[in-house]
C-alpha cells in the first residue's frame, strides 16, 4: 500500500510462466527481457488495503519463490485492444546453445531446490493466424 506502507504477500503455485514480450522493442527481446518485464514493479490504482479497510494506491511485483526442475515458459503472443485481437509476430532473440539464468528473477529468501540455469529442450511453435493454424513442436 502507497499510503500506509504494508505489504502482503501471496503465493500463487504454477506450472508455466506466461510472459509478456515488450511492446516497441528496437531489438528482438531475449527470454530475460521477457522476464524482466514480468517481474517489473507495477503500479495498482485501486488495491483493497487490509491496514487501511479501504481502496488505496499500490504497487504489485512478482518474484519467482521456488524454481522448478523443468521450466515451461509461455510466451503471450496473442492481445487485444478493445474489441479488436491480433497475433504479436515478435521475434525472440535466444541462442539454443545458452542456458538460461533464473538467478535475478528468484526472491532473495528463496529456498534453491533445483538448479537456476535452464537450457532449452523443446520449443512449440504456433504457425498461422489468430483464427487458425497449427502448433508444430521443435
Amino acid at each position: 500500500c502507497k499510503t500506509c506502507g504494508t505489504e502482503s504477500r501471496a503465493f500463487d503455485p504454477v506450472l508455466d510462466l506466461s510472459l509478456p514480450l515488450p511492446p516497441n522493442a528496437s531489438a528482438p527481446p531475449t527470454v530475460e527481457d521477457c522476464l524482466s518485464l514480468y517481474t517489473a514493479r507495477e503500479d495498482l490504482d485501486e488495491y483493497y488495503c487490509r491496514n487501511c479497510k479501504s481502496h488505496q494506491p499500490s504497487t504489485r511485483k512478482i518474484f519467482i519463490f521456488r524454481n522448478p526442475k523443468l521450466l515451461v515458459i509461455h510466451l503471450k503472443r496473442f492481445k487485444q485492444v478493445g474489441t479488436r485481437r491480433s497475433k504479436v509476430q515478435t521475434d525472440i532473440a535466444f541462442d539454443v546453445d545458452s542456458t538460461l539464468n533464473l538467478r535475478p528473477f528468484i526472491h532473495e529468501d528463496a529456498p534453491f531446490h533445483a538448479p537456476t540455469q535452464y537450457r532449452l529442450v523443446a520449443l512449440v511453435h504456433h504457425m498461422g493466424s489468430l483464427n487458425g493454424g497449427h502448433y508444430v513442436a521443435n
